[in-house]
């Protein structure tokens, strides 16, 4: 999770450290469509066409919903609508540019 343009490219470097962590990788993956999965899963197909080069995309990677992400976006979205959201932004903006 984060507020940056980065973001992605923060997924990605998490999922390459467990990688490397774990010394092998799933054979599929299933996640919803949020902006950070491309490069997770462009990468991912580009580790499994190393042992299979005739491999469609859909048998490693797998788009669908996610039902069980609605309650969590839900309490963000409450706690974004509270008070808590001033702080989050004043801190934000302290790190970010503390001249502010």
């Amino acid at each position: 999770m984060g507020v940056s343009n980065r973001t992605a490219y923060s997924i990605l470097g998490q999922y390459l450290q467990v990688l490397r962590k774990l010394s092998y990788y799933p054979r599929v993956i299933s996640s919803n469509k949020g902006g950070e999965v491309p490069f997770v899963a462009e990468v991912h197909y580009a580790l499994s066409r190393m042992t299979t080069l005739i491999l469609p995309f859909e048998k490693v990677y797998r788009f669908g919903t996610s039902p069980k992400n609605q309650r969590i976006e839900s309490w963000w979205s409450q706690l974004e609508k509270s008070r808590l959201y001033y702080w989050r932004v004043r801190i934000y903006d302290y790190l970010y540019d503390p001249f502010t």
